[in-house]
């Protein structure tokens, strides 16, 4: 069935078969002999699986598999570098030598498949800067979450030619550069809540998208 499903994938020029599941250790080891790569593994346990979640991929177009997983790895460090950042009110980025976020999970039989901490040399530049400026637009236009844009606009105002477009007193270096919370933010602006906070985050990004919008990946 897999191999019928990877023939159709490839006439019809699908980059990728992916699937997810209860990250048992007879499950993992199936779709690894089926060529399938462990990609994601969740940490919290599913209720109705009672195991963690996890995502498997197989490349059907070439490169596909290799344009996956640095999306996935920059995200990742991205994510990590902006959770230590809100709870630790530590600034990490993926040019800080000394604070490396890797994570590695088993596969079942012991073995570590690691997510790693790409440097920007590693990737491609000019793809994740496109990817990160479209995620702020979708954002300004309301087709995505500040919760979900987060770490795009901390990864943004980090860039050198973005950062010096932001005074220490703008709400975004506030917020994305130092740390404050959202609580406080809220009684310094005197806004009403939570909603208005968005609003004031999103008058923000768009001054700060029309300020750089010359902005070209080297």
């Amino acid at each position: 069935m897999l191999n019928a499903i990877y023939a159709e994938a490839k006439t019809q020029h699908i980059d990728l078969i992916t699937s997810a599941f209860g990250a048992s250790p007879v499950l993992l080891r199936f779709w690894q002999k089926n060529q399938f790569t462990p990609i994601k593994q969740g940490v919290q346990v599913n209720a109705v699986s009672g195991r963690v979640t996890a995502i498997v991929a197989r490349s059907v177009q070439h490169n596909a598999m290799k344009d996956l997983w640095q999306h996935i790895q920059c995200n990742y460090s991205l994510l990590q570098a902006w959770n230590a950042l809100v709870s630790n009110g530590k600034i990490s980025t993926e040019d800080d030598s000394g604070n490396e976020h890797e994570s590695g999970h088993t596969d079942g039989h012991g073995n570590i498949y690691e997510y790693g901490h790409p440097s920007t040399q590693e990737l491609h530049y000019e793809q994740v800067l496109t990817h990160t400026i479209n995620m702020l637009h979708q954002f300004i236009h309301n087709k995505r979450s500040l919760d979900y844009v987060d770490m795009y606009i901390y990864k943004f105002i980090h860039i050198d030619q973005v950062g010096s477009h932001i005074t220490q007193s703008n709400i975004l270096w506030q917020r994305y550069h130092v740390g404050v919370v959202i609580e406080a933010l809220i009684k310094e602006y005197n806004l009403s809540g939570k909603n208005e906070y968005i609003s004031k985050i999103k008058e923000a990004v768009r001054g700060l998208l029309s300020r750089t919008s010359n902005l070209k990946a080297e």
